[in-house]
């Protein structure tokens, strides 16, 4: 290994060495400590190897054999790896001195010291030539170290997990290309998701409902593959947990109670995501709101109704009592604010028509008016203001049906003194041209009287004066 290289722990001698490599190359040993090796460093049993994005690295084990590992991937040295590498002779040779280390092994997982249970190594190399070399062990309470290279405290088990990926072997008789995983806790740190904050409340801005019930809050999560991830936003000291999607989306409501009470007392609010591993390793990132940057709008200006009326000259007549009753009347404008009109008369609710300028009218049914009037139950107009934070108002304007008249009968007028072309003698010339119809019709005040005249199937209109006389001049072959 590299004299610039940390303290770290091994399971025995090497079983291979970098023999190329190209870009960084991390090696994490048995004990959590990760070096940065350089061609010609050792590798030893139970080691991982990892690449970096822009790296590779071809390894030599002991007995010739070399395997390659491409970019962005890592492996873990053990029985398992040389099996997938080759069955030949001078690997099984490796692999029988390796599984002297699997006790081994089974001690470091159980979280023992594998020497404690190992005798030192005899010094000078095997008989073999194949996988001893000279060490010397000393022991100092629960610390090994190795006479040479690196002191190396023995420490816990450590937190992210590995997976294999694009490995290729070679040989000098035959190469192949094999896929394996295999995995390992280490001690990478695993970082939080990314939080992005999207609305409070939809438009960011609180309004009267809201305060009194429940506040949305959204936002995003970066998601990864193998990660889990739990939202929590603390508001006024209260705890709520998020619900978040597959896409990362991710909402929350919160009592608005508590949301106004930490703008009142300006405790900003957290939102804090925890980021678990398939290995149970987490992270932890806090995200910060300024109540500052919250609005609040709770209050909307109640609009108010006037100038209400009844079927245009506020009496009732037959026909609208029997068909149609118009209600009219204003309310008033304020920038912002939109104005629902509804007028229930007995018990049936019409929702009016309100113009940009406050004009508004709804037609009723004239029974329902009448019905209303005879049971002496009043007419109600409520006007719903709502401005653009969804603050919502109404007030309500009431008509007193004893105040509406109806005039539902009409005294009928009399036709007297019908004479025809004055004399009452049709002559020559009338009958081939113009014959004159007169007579006179009572007159009522307030009573407009029309006449008309039916001669031969053709109806004529009558021109009635102030003092009830009317004429009309027909056609003297409709007469005759």
């Amino acid at each position: 290994m590299s004299d610039s290289q940390i303290p770290f722990s091994t399971l025995g001698s090497k079983v291979a060495s970098v023999s190329d490599l190209n870009g960084s190359v991390v090696v994490l040993s048995i004990d959590g400590q990760e070096r940065f090796v350089t061609k010609g460093d050792p590798v030893y049993y139970a080691e991982i190897v990892s690449t970096q994005s822009n790296s590779n690295v071809v390894i030599t084990f002991l007995s010739g054999l070399e395997f390659q590992l491409s970019a962005s991937s890592s492996v873990e040295i053990t029985e398992e790896l040389l099996e997938n590498l080759s069955s030949s002779a001078d690997l099984y040779e490796v692999k029988d001195e390796i599984d002297e280390f699997s006790d081994l092994q089974l001690a470091v997982l159980a979280g023992e010291d594998p020497t404690a249970i190992q005798d030192a190594p005899a010094a000078g190399d095997g008989l073999d030539g194949s996988l001893h070399s000279i060490v010397s062990v000393s022991r100092d309470n629960n610390i090994s170290n190795p006479d040479f290279g690196f002191e190396s405290d023995r420490i816990g088990k450590s937190d992210a997990e590995f997976s294999v990926t694009n490995l290729a072997r070679s040989s000098s008789s035959d190469s192949t290309s094999n896929n394996t995983s295999s995995s390992r806790n280490s001690n990478i740190t695993l970082v939080a998701g990314a939080v992005a904050l999207g609305a409070i409340a939809e438009d960011g801005t609180i309004n009267s409902a809201e305060a009194n019930d429940t506040v949305t809050i959204t936002g995003t999560v970066t998601v990864e593959e193998g990660i889990t991830n739990t939202i929590e936003v603390e508001v006024n000291g209260q705890t709520y947990t998020a619900t978040v999607d597959e896409n990362g989306s991710w909402s929350v409501e919160v009592d608005g109670e508590d949301v106004i009470a930490a703008i009142e007392s300006g405790t900003d609010i957290t939102v804090t995501v925890t980021s678990t591993d398939e290995a149970g390793n987490t992270a932890t990132e806090t995200t910060t709101i300024d109540v500052s940057d919250i609005d609040v709008d709770t209050e909307v200006i109640v609009a108010e109704v006037d100038g209400i009326s009844l079927a245009e000259d506020g009496i009732i007549n037959a026909d609208e009592s029997e068909g149609i009753v118009t209600i009219t009347g204003t309310v008033t404008i304020e920038e912002g604010v939109t104005n629902t009109i509804e007028v229930e008369v007995n018990g049936q609710t019409y929702t009016a028509t309100v113009d940009e300028n406050g004009s508004w009218s709804v037609e009723v049914d004239g029974e329902d008016v009448i019905a209303a009037i005879e049971s002496g139950t009043d007419i109600t107009v409520t006007v719903t203001s709502t401005d653009e934070a969804g603050n919502t108002a109404t007030e309500t304007t009431t008509i007193d049906v004893s105040d509406i008249d109806v005039d539902t009968e009409v005294i009928v007028a009399e036709v007297d003194g019908i004479s025809l072309a004055e004399d009452g003698i049709i002559n020559a010339d009338e009958s081939e041209g113009i014959v004159t119809i007169t007579g006179t019709v009572t007159i009522e005040e307030g009573v407009t009287n029309t006449i008309e005249v039916e001669v031969n199937g053709q109806t004529y209109t009558a021109t009635v004066d102030e003092n009830g006389s009317w004429s009309v001049e027909v056609d003297g072959e409709d007469v005759i």
